[in-house]
């Protein structure tokens, strides 16, 4: 047992085997710990906290877990878990791995997956197996839309093939700005550069349709 009111410095190393229970504050790497523990190591441009889980014949879920309250004095969670092989869209055979954002949910605190990022860079809202690079699974277009806001919001499907280095193919747009929504191309010389390109169709929030048109003033112009 080993007790000091001032506090406790370790300069070798140490090895528990059972409970540690820190009163203070942790600093590991540092004298001067920010908050209940911090981990400082300067040495390399990049280090971190490593949480391992080597259970053989098993694809394994190492977690960081937060644990809190809400005011009604509810039990909350959330955690960052790694997924492994085919958890992570991948193949057990491989490394492949995947990261996944589990929260408590409901009366009870069940815990969902409400984000996955699998091993090949797919991203899951809602979903532990996204069919392309965004899924967005549960939206409903009345009540839990996917929203994307800003004061000109819009959707760019940006066309990445080249020729000689090139871009080969025109890129479109669409985009909703003073209370019409627009439909418009960029050709492929500027593709690649924001803030440019035509609206080759416009709809009005009065059902005015415009081909070529950006001010229709009837169904269809």
């Amino acid at each position: 047992r080993l007790v000091n009111d001032d506090g406790v410095r370790l300069e070798s190393g140490v090895v528990a085997t059972g409970d540690v229970e820190i009163g203070g504050r942790l600093g590991v790497g540092t004298g001067d710990p920010e908050g209940r523990a911090e981990i400082r190591d300067d040495s390399a441009q990049e280090t971190g906290l490593t949480v391992r889980n080597w259970r053989a014949g098993t694809n394994t879920r190492p977690f960081l877990q937060l644990l809190g309250l809400t005011s009604a004095n509810q039990g909350a969670r959330a955690l960052l878990r790694l997924v492994t092989g085919a958890d992570a869209g991948g193949n057990d055979g491989s490394n492949d791995a995947g990261l996944q954002v589990v929260v408590s949910s409901g009366g009870a605190g069940a815990l969902r997956t409400a984000v996955t990022v699998q091993h090949d860079g797919d991203v899951g809202v809602g979903t532990t197996a996204p069919l392309g690079k965004l899924h967005v699974s549960g939206a409903d277009s009345r009540r839990n839309p996917l929203v994307i806001s800003s004061s000109s919001p819009g959707l760019y499907l940006h066309d990445t093939e080249t020729s000689n280095g090139n871009l080969r193919y025109a890129s479109f747009a669409i985009e909703a700005d003073g209370s019409k929504l627009f439909m418009g191309a960029r050709p492929a010389a500027q593709a690649a550069t924001m803030g440019v390109g035509s609206r080759q169709l416009t709809l009005t929030d009065a059902g005015n349709v415009g081909v070529g048109d950006t001010a229709p003033s009837q169904k269809l112009v």
